[in-house]
């Protein structure tokens, strides 16, 4: 991947202000180390504090404020393949992060300046401009880096919800029936192992106690707010026996069904 970076004494200076409203071919970072920056991008207007980044995309217009009581720096750059290069996992990274939406795009808290950016300003003489340029790709890389990992972490969470969602709607349409892994993992579409390994991530127990923990509360909720047997409620919420929901039952609370529903008479 190549990035070029248009290296600006007066853009770095640490106080930045657009002459007017604009756009360019080029990507354009500001981060801001001290006060407040606002920043209008077409139709997003951006309120930066210290500590945050944005980058805004090319061929979108827009306008920086000027505020005296700030310190604020930028640059400009562009990237794209080297010759010959199809395939750039970094190439990749920078455009993910920064020219998937056309958008600007902030990243709070980053706190780009004293690591990277008030480094490049001070080699900002025609002789160690290269070494500017290494910094200022430094701060890009910790930009794309962390939307990386923001974005993973996004979409494993949005995968687990749908995989919790589809195993608790599964489990409260078939309970009182025997429940095979199998038939939950055709209904998520896995194998049988991931779904058990699936079920031990994410609910930190397997798909038998995951089932009786549901008959359990129903258990525990009839005894308290029903006059059936206990050999009714067995029925109902899908045990097998009697005896098996006692012993379950005085495991999970301490006391057995009946010790229960007495004590929730004596305490209504």
């Amino acid at each position: 991947m190549l990035c070029d970076f248009i290296l600006r004494n007066e853009f770095v200076a640490g106080l930045t202000q657009s002459p007017v409203y604009h756009d360019h071919s080029l990507y354009e970072l500001y981060a801001v180390a001290e006060g407040e920056m606002r920043i209008t991008v077409e139709e997003q207007e951006i309120l930066l504090r210290a500590g945050d980044a944005c980058v805004i995309p090319p061929g979108r217009y827009h306008y920086v404020f000027l505020d005296e009581s700030s310190k604020r720096y930028g640059f400009c750059f562009r990237f794209y393949p080297a010759e010959n290069e199809k395939e750039d996992g970094m190439l990749r990274q920078f455009f993910s992060a920064f020219a998937t939406e056309g958008t600007a795009r902030v990243f709070p808290g980053t706190y780009l300046y004293e690591p990277f950016l008030e480094q490049a300003a001070s080699y900002m003489d025609s002789a160690t401009e290269s070494v500017a340029a290494s910094f200022l790709f430094m701060a890009l890389l910790k930009l794309s880096t962390e939307y990386a990992d923001i974005r993973e972490e996004q979409q494993q969470y949005q995968s687990d919800t749908r995989i919790r969602v589809i195993i608790e709607d599964y489990i409260n349409c078939h309970y009182i029936e025997h429940i095979e892994l199998s038939a939950l993992a055709q209904k998520l579409n896995f194998s049988n192992r991931h779904t058990e390994r699936q079920i031990q991530r994410i609910f930190h127990t397997t798909l038998t106690e995951l089932v009786n923990r549901k008959r359990l509360a129903i258990s525990k909720f009839m005894l308290k707010k029903s006059d059936k047997s206990l050999e009714e409620i067995t029925s109902f919420t899908g045990f097998c026996d009697k005896s098996y929901l006692h012993r379950k039952f005085k495991k999970a609370f301490g006391q057995t069904p009946a010790e229960y529903r007495a004590a929730q008479k004596e305490n209504p």
